[in-house]
């Protein structure tokens, strides 16, 4: 009986040093790629792949209730797509195993690091690639240009500022994974973290975001100090968002006029879609169009809006089949919001937000006598709903594992 539970915790260990292992890879894939070798490229599909077979049986043993509703809920989309979709069966369900990642990811790394001691080894690793991204982050501010050109990286700018992407080599990457740190920093009580040192993390944190240039990222800041601040703290903090708003505005007023354009001009694009380049406003609005030409079902996994739907019938349909985008597959990926109306429909969207709150009521039970339990979940679940709107999050293993990670943490207390 010994060795049995010595076998098992040695197991346990060898699975969590491949899983931690495997989360620098996919946090740095971008940058592994490109600096080593493009065979990494996979490795993603490859982990998930392994995962998917192994969780089964991690699940049984554990009798993990919400992992059986993950399988359930995949074999119920997986029928309805077989039967209806427009798909070929094959491609259909290996778009499906894609677009469960965010889910395979959860149930492995919750039997693996839920115990006090995964989550310290899980806290290490976070910490890591924080530390190894704010890294990169000074790297790129300091070459500038040179840093692209070393990583063959397209250069963009916002408002005449370059942006910086770090390691992470894209600048969504390198927004969110600050912002849900910054949500986890912010989600400290103020007894264990000072008022100073959160408005000091809020005013770096914005300059980093700032300088990043996405606005996705931007959110996190107010979203977190609003929801996660509570009495002096939340005061002082959010005169602290003011005072970066004040330095940002005078050291670059035409950066704001350029995001305020942007954004103003982006919603714009829905009243003119047919002629719109805008990639993002235009699969939010057919997604929204193949909701209701498909109701309540949608046109099935692999159609629209996804890593498989190259040449999809329902584009055709649709009369986007000869705009590039669909034919390149470019940015077509951007809301997995309107991937989810268009492939799953009402059901669809039902059965995905029935698993965030599974999901969710997890990381409540796991982290129920810590303080800002709540708070800190519902920072999580806003800003999750704000980023499915602009970018791919369940299907994307990048997203998927930092939120994965902050799920499984809870609430930032230094009496873990």
């Amino acid at each position: 009986m010994k060795t049995s539970k010595t076998n098992s915790i040695t197991l346990a260990n060898i699975l969590r040093f491949i899983v931690g292992f495997s989360v620098v890879i996919i946090v740095f894939q971008q940058l592994i790629t490109k600096a080593l070798s493009p065979s990494i490229s996979n490795f993603d599909e490859a982990l998930i792949l392994f995962f998917f077979v192994l969780s089964p049986i991690l699940i049984i043993f554990q009798r993990f209730t919400t992992g059986i509703y993950i399988y359930t809920t995949f074999s119920i989309l997986a029928i309805i797509s077989l039967l209806f979709g427009k798909a070929q069966p094959s491609t259909s369900l290996i778009q499906l195993f894609i677009h469960f990642k965010f889910f395979f990811l959860f149930i492995a790394f919750f039997l693996l690091y839920r115990s006090q001691k995964g989550q310290h080894q899980l806290r290490s690793i976070f910490n890591l690639i924080v530390v190894v991204t704010i890294i990169g982050f000074f790297i790129n501010l300091f070459l500038q240009e040179k840093f692209f050109i070393l990583f063959n990286t397209k250069i963009e700018d916002r408002g005449g500022l370059l942006r910086i992407f770090g390691f992470q080599l894209k600048p969504n990457d390198l927004a969110i994974l600050l912002g849900v740190h910054y949500i986890y920093l912010m989600s400290e009580s103020e007894d264990s973290l000072s008022i100073y040192k959160k408005i000091i993390f809020t005013f770096l944190y914005g300059i980093f975001i700032f300088l990043n240039g996405s606005r996705v990222g931007l959110v996190s800041i107010p979203l977190a100090l609003l929801i996660l601040s509570t009495g002096k703290a939340r005061f002082y903090s959010l005169w602290a968002l003011v005072g970066i708003l004040i330095i940002t505005l005078s050291l670059s007023l035409e950066y704001f006029e350029f995001l305020a354009d942007q954004t103003v001009k982006n919603f714009g694009e829905f009243k003119t879609i047919e002629q719109s380049q805008y990639i993002r406003g235009i699969m939010i609005y057919y997604g929204f169009v193949l909701f209701i030409q498909y109701f309540p079902i949608g046109a099935g996994s692999a159609t629209f809006g996804s890593v498989m739907s190259f040449e999809s019938p329902v584009y055709v349909e649709l009369r986007l089949h000869n705009m590039s985008f669909f034919q390149n597959l470019e940015g077509i990926y951007d809301s997995n919001l309107a991937t989810i109306m268009g492939e799953f429909g009402l059901i669809g969207i039902v059965l995905f937000a029935f698993l965030w709150m599974k999901i969710v009521n997890e990381s409540r039970k796991l982290h129920k006598t810590v303080k800002n339990n709540e708070r800190y979940l519902m920072a999580l679940s806003i800003y999750m709903l704000i980023i499915i709107l602009t970018n791919p999050f369940f299907m994307y293993q990048y997203n998927s594992v930092i939120f994965v990670i902050a799920l499984i943490l809870g609430p930032r207390s230094s009496k873990k």
